[in-house]
């Protein structure tokens, strides 16, 4: 429903609204605006089929927000791609917040899932009723916190890896661990890849280009990989339980 500060999304809405990023989960301004968002979206009518979003069955569910932090402008290094690097960071949502969104839109909406958006994942969310899902997005080197996380959610709610993939020149041996964990672990529910591009229109392929700073303190663009290609088709093939 909106996206991490550096993409615009919640430093979007503060800035519309001239509220201090620091006091988008506490100002009534700001969840007005999240929630007029929300219920935009929610109840809007596909054109092609005139269903609304909110009675579409090919819709999985409404995620809160994408990589969610409590905005402070502090700048700290964290784990990215296994690199520590300075980023500025988010730190985790309240869990006021997460309860009253996703009340909010189960009032809307009781059709799909509720799907976090904090990351990390926090202990409070862990209880919470219109909560469904939680996960979070896992790169190169971030296998040993996939591991964490499941730990963490404990089955309590369902767990999906919310994106995997674009990283390094190990990018398709991580797919590979990631795709056999999720094809090996009933209690990891899915995995949604980033990203995945297919031919152009104008020929050749699409591609995705991500800035990142490397071991070295390079900087790099991670592309995405290439469908018909690159995939590691089987694994996604058994991760639906199908037979090529």
């Amino acid at each position: 429903m909106v996206d991490l500060p550096q993409w615009g999304g919640a430093a979007s809405l503060c800035r519309w609204s001239n509220i201090s990023p620091i006091n988008f989960y506490a100002s009534d301004i700001t969840k007005s605006l999240y929630k007029q968002v929300v219920s935009f979206v929610i109840n809007r009518r596909n054109t092609l089929t005139g269903t609304l979003y909110r009675d579409d069955p090919a819709i999985l569910g409404w995620e809160l927000g994408n990589e969610l932090f409590s905005p402070t402008c502090d700048t700290l290094t964290v784990p990215i791609c296994g690199v520590e690097r300075p980023i500025r960071y988010y730190p985790s949502v309240p869990a006021s917040w997460t309860e009253e969104m996703s009340n909010y839109i189960r009032d809307l909406d009781p059709n799909h899932l509720i799907i976090d958006g904090a990351y990390p994942n926090q202990d409070d969310v862990r209880e919470l009723p219109n909560v469904d899902v939680m996960g979070a997005t896992y790169y190169e080197g971030d296998e040993a916190q996939l591991l964490a996380d499941k730990a963490f959610i404990g089955g309590r709610k369902a767990m999906i890896i919310k994106e995997f993939g674009l990283a390094g020149s190990s990018t398709l041996t991580t797919v590979t661990n990631i795709l056999e964990a999720v094809t090996n672990d009933t209690s990891i529910a899915g995995a949604l890849y980033w990203s995945l591009r297919g031919h152009a229109d104008e020929g050749g392929f699409y591609w995705h280009y991500e800035k990142s700073i490397d071991e070295s303190g390079l900087t790099v663009y991670p592309t995405s990989l290439h469908w018909p290609g690159q995939f590691p088709y089987q694994h996604a093939l058994a991760v639906r339980d199908v037979q090529s």
